[in-house]
C-alpha cells in the first residue's frame, strides 16, 4: 500500500468514525467537552493550583476523547510540524 493509499485509508475510516460519533449518545458529550478543553490551555501558565488542576482536566478529556474516538489527539487545535 502506497502512502497516499495509507493516507486516503485512514482518511475514510476517521470519517467513518467520526459519523458514527455523531449519530451515537457521545456526540453530545464529546461536544461538551470540545467546548471545555480550550479554557484548559491556561494549564501552562505555572504550577498554582488552579494551573495543575486545568492541567489534569485536559489529560481527562483526552483520556475521555481516546475512549470514545479511539484518537487521543481529538480536540487537539493543530498538529505540531518541524519547519
Amino acid at each position: 500500500m502506497s502512502t497516499n493509499d495509507a493516507r486516503e485509508y485512514r482518511r475514510q475510516k476517521m470519517e467513518e468514525l467520526h459519523a458514527a460519533i455523531r449519530e451515537s449518545k457521545d456526540a453530545p458529550l464529546l461536544e461538551l467537552l470540545g467546548k471545555i478543553r480550550p479554557y484548559t490551555h491556561s494549564a501552562y501558565l505555572g504550577n498554582t493550583p488552579r494551573a495543575v488542576a486545568l492541567y489534569h482536566l485536559q489529560l481527562a478529556i483526552d483520556e475521555v476523547a481516546e475512549a470514545v474516538t479511539g484518537d487521543r489527539e481529538h480536540f487537539w487545535t493543530g498538529r505540531h510540524s518541524t519547519p
